[in-house]
């Protein structure tokens, strides 16, 4: 009887009109309900409904994800700001619109499509799931589609899209994000990732939100005959292409270093293997509690090698014990063992280079922002400093020689004072070259809610104390901390280190 009643509550919630007084999140709640299929991102938006959660609603229904870095990214969830099923769909059909209008024979040469093995059990969502759910909607309107049968690394999919010919690519990954994310990063016929197609897919997928028929059908990645594995082939194909690079394979099988690999519970464990193997070198020696893919994460707060030392504890731990004096990549690996043959250190030969060509120091990290009017107004006060349309002259002691700001396509040294590098209205970006030396960029994110720093410090050869080098990167940076972004005024949360 329960059940019952709980299943013709349901079926009111999706027949009823919505009165929450707000008639575009009535529209959109309606929209919600008649076009989910996904029983548990569906019961979430009922949820909120049926308990008068009307903010909650509007920020999850009443917007929609914008194309960030080549593509989406965002938390894992209902709604149509989140990734789910639903805005899967949508973001395919917007594409397949797109690629359509752009390739007379995209019917020919198809698509591709890759995944990794994040998921979020709550909102029964995954990588396949979605990966599945984009391979269906270009099936069911007759594009051929090369789905991977397993996890890949995101290499993969911009490397097969060339060698198969594909118009395009769509890898399911968040990278290096919070466990909670996901996203759509879409790739191009020459295997780069979008930047000036996005304002025109965004629009192609505005107006085609509804499901189609035949998008929601994910058995036909079983059934259609336009659906093909290139997991065999492209692994094949990717391990002998680099197998053209390796320089001193022969050194490699010889040399008596030892490696540390780590894949942050993501996919690359099993190529990385490979890749190794490729090169000539004995396998690396694998993070165990690390090595195999899992979408928690379980032992790192956040799988981003840009946390440093916190996010490699573990790598840096085994190779202690192992005497491993490299936690690295293949290509590396191989200049290590070549370097090892005459006696000399990655490091001894990172500081033979800056004698020659001068030092080179940089300094990166991030606050984060959750309010976006905050951060668009931190970068519209620095293109206002002194006044309107006046970039900052100094930044406290420190005088600025030039201003490239992407975001607008201004560049002091330019004659025109245009931008020589693409203009991105949509991502905020703005680099200052100081009069000693220093380039310091801040930018935001285009996947996570950060204001990121970047500071370098390029020396002439002649000068050669780092010490002293670094003190002045350190103060330039926390007069640009002070000065540009203001973190106490603005509320801006520093990076946990």
């Amino acid at each position: 009887m329960a059940e019952n009643a709980e299943g013709d509550l349901n079926s009111n919630l999706l027949h009823t009109a919505y009165h929450t007084g707000d008639p575009q999140l009535d529209s959109a709640i309606g929209q919600w309900l008649r076009w989910d299929k996904n029983p548990k991102t569906k019961e979430q938006i009922e949820n909120l409904l049926r308990n008068g959660m009307n903010k909650e609603l509007r920020d999850r229904l009443c917007c929609r994800m914008t194309f960030g870095t080549a593509g989406l990214r965002y938390t894992m969830g209902a709604g149509f700001c989140y990734i789910n099923d639903l805005t899967v769909i949508q973001s395919t059909q917007g594409m397949y619109k797109y690629l359509e209008r752009c390739f007379s024979d995209f019917k020919q040469r198809g698509f591709v499509v890759g995944y990794d093995t994040r998921g979020q059990v709550t909102s029964s969502c995954s990588s396949q799931r979605l990966a599945k759910l984009t391979a269906a909607v270009l099936l069911a309107k007759d594009v051929p589609v090369y789905l991977f049968s397993r996890y890949v690394p995101t290499p993969f999919v911009p490397y097969a899209v060339q060698e198969l010919h594909a118009v395009a690519g769509v890898m399911i990954t968040a990278s290096h994000n919070h466990k909670e994310d996901n996203g759509y990063k879409v790739y191009w016929e020459n295997g780069a990732q979008i930047t000036s197609h996005d304002k025109e897919i965004l629009k192609c997928i505005e107006e085609c939100v509804e499901p189609w028929n035949g998008s929601w059908n994910d058995n036909l990645v079983d059934t259609s005959p336009l659906k093909r594995d290139p997991l065999q082939d492209i692994c094949r194909r990717y391990m002998e292409d680099l197998k053209k690079i390796c320089i001193h394979k022969e050194l490699n099988s010889k040399t008596t270093l030892k490696f540390v690999h780590t894949s942050f519970h993501g996919v690359g464990h099993d190529y990385v293997q490979l890749a190794f193997q490729a090169f000539g070198f004995k396998p690396p020696i694998p993070v165990p509690e690390q090595k195999d893919p899992d979408p928690d994460f379980s032992t790192v707060r956040c799988p981003n090698p840009e946390e440093g030392e916190s996010v490699l504890e573990l790598s840096l731990r085994l190779a202690e014990k192992e005497n491993a004096r490299i936690v690295a990549a293949v290509v590396v690996a191989e200049m290590a063992s070549y370097l090892e043959t005459m006696n000399v250190t990655l490091k001894q030969q990172l500081i033979k280079v800056y004698e020659k060509y001068g030092y080179h120091i940089s300094k990166t990290s991030y606050f984060l922002c959750y309010d976006p009017p905050t951060i668009k107004s931190i970068f519209e006060r620095l293109r206002n400093f002194d006044s309107p349309k006046e970039y900052p002259k100094f930044c406290g002691t420190f005088a600025i020689l030039h201003v490239r700001d992407i975001t607008t396509g201004y560049d002091s040294s330019q004659p025109n004072k245009k931008s020589v590098l693409p203009v991105s209205k949509n991502s905020q970006m703005i680099t200052f070259t100081f009069q000693n030396g220093c380039v310091a960029t801040l930018r935001t994110s285009g996947t996570e809610p950060k204001i990121k720093y970047y500071a370098e410090m390029c020396a002439s050869p002649e000068q050669s104390d780092i010490a002293l080098l670094e003190e002045e990167l350190k103060k330039l940076i926390e007069v640009l901390i002070e000065n540009f972004l203001e973190p106490s005024k603005n509320g801006l949360i520093w990076r946990v280190v």
